[in-house]
């Protein structure tokens, strides 16, 4: 049982309520993206956003039941083996990091290799062994000991990345389709156009629309990375294991909540900074078609030649050093020009535009 509290004719009063079994269902993880998606701007607007889910919610956790009624499939989707495979797979790719930061070297000299293998060298210090048509590179494998260990590592971290994706697209991915689905069959031009419809409901139409649905997820997509990943650092080089070091983002709640909070923003920061941009090339206007010759490194070497690389310079080093001075000497103080051009320029973009990215 479960109880809330409702205020009436100014007397508080307890309704309890009996929740449903199948409400045991609900993941960790759709909690949380409810708990953080959920507009709080107003008590109504809360409401409304909480009921925008409700459906989506009720289909997870009925299909979370029917999988839950397979012994197999139950063990395949249980969230936490997902969390747990993020965690070894995080640990196994730092191990194999650590071995190829260690032993990574740039002064190592090759011996002779057939064409084949000639294809496959590196600056770094590899061991390289043939398996079919692929090879397998780690660094300063001197020894099969260490190689061993690398390889039972790789081959870990890809047996663990490729059941995460399975599990993904056996917990989540029939839901996100329907889901989808749903919302094309809401649309207004769905409803309008006959035409449309046939070509929705056809096979092909709706496994175009599946594979859009699917592709538009973060989590797939981050799971399919991982995969490719994992494919290439045994193929082609181990340093592809280092994308695995990200997993560190599911293994921590509050990582995540820090993430979430920048993401939240992430429109206004896009466009705050592309207006940035936009100030900062009409500043580079400016310098090219009145200080251009100013434009200058320490071996008074050009920088601004043409306006794109006069933007470049004015972007880059303007931000990187916080003061276009960096690349406009002043040798003479009554150059007023270059002074006022380097005051603006700090006023304008290093005090104010770049505060206000760093306050969104």
């Amino acid at each position: 049982l479960a109880h809330i509290e409702i205020l009436r004719d100014d007397c508080l009063e307890r309704i309890y309520f009996e929740i449903p079994q199948v409400c045991d269902y609900l993941t960790s993880r759709s909690k949380e993206d409810l708990l953080w998606n959920v507009d709080r701007s107003s008590p109504s607007k809360k409401i409304e956003s909480f009921l925008e889910y409700v459906d989506d919610l009720e289909a997870e956790m009925y299909h979370q039941f029917t999988l839950k009624s397979n012994r197999l499939l139950s063990f395949l989707t249980n969230y936490d083996l997902d969390r747990r495979g993020s965690g070894i797979s995080f640990l196994l790719a730092l191990i194999i990091n650590i071995i190829f930061m260690v032993g990574t070297k740039t002064d190592t000299e090759f011996g002779e290799f057939d064409d084949r293998l000639a294809e496959a060298r590196r600056t770094l210090n590899c061991s390289l062994v043939d398996i079919g048509d692929y090879y397998i590179i780690y660094p300063a494998l001197d020894n099969s000991v260490t190689y061993a260990i690398t390889f039972t590592l790789a081959m870990s971290i890809t047996i663990v990345e490729i059941t995460r994706l399975i599990i993904f697209l056996l917990q989540f991915a029939p839901l996100i389709i329907k889901s989808g689905l749903k919302t094309v069959e809401n649309h207004q031009l769905y409803k309008n156009y006959s035409y449309l419809r046939k070509l929705v409901n056809t096979s092909i139409g709706k496994k175009i629309l599946s594979s859009f649905f699917l592709i538009k997820n973060q989590k797939f997509l981050t799971s399919c990375f991982m995969v490719f990943f994992s494919w290439m650092g045994l193929i082609d080089h181990p340093i592809y294991f280092a994308a695995h070091l990200l997993n560190a983002v599911d293994m921590s709640l509050d990582l995540r909540n820090v993430l979430r909070s920048v993401t939240l923003n992430i429109f206004s920061l896009a466009i705050t900074t592309f207006f940035s941009c936009i100030i900062v090339y009409l500043f580079a206007i400016l310098g090219f078609f009145y200080l251009h010759d100013q434009y200058q490194t320490d071996d008074d070497e050009p920088l601004c030649k043409n306006l794109f690389q006069c933007t470049i310079v004015t972007l880059s080093s303007g931000l990187r050093n916080g003061d276009i001075g960096e690349v406009l000497p002043t040798s003479d103080m009554t150059e007023y020009g270059i002074i006022t051009f380097q005051l603006a320029y700090f006023a304008v973009v290093i005090t104010i535009l770049v505060n206000i990215l760093l306050g969104i």
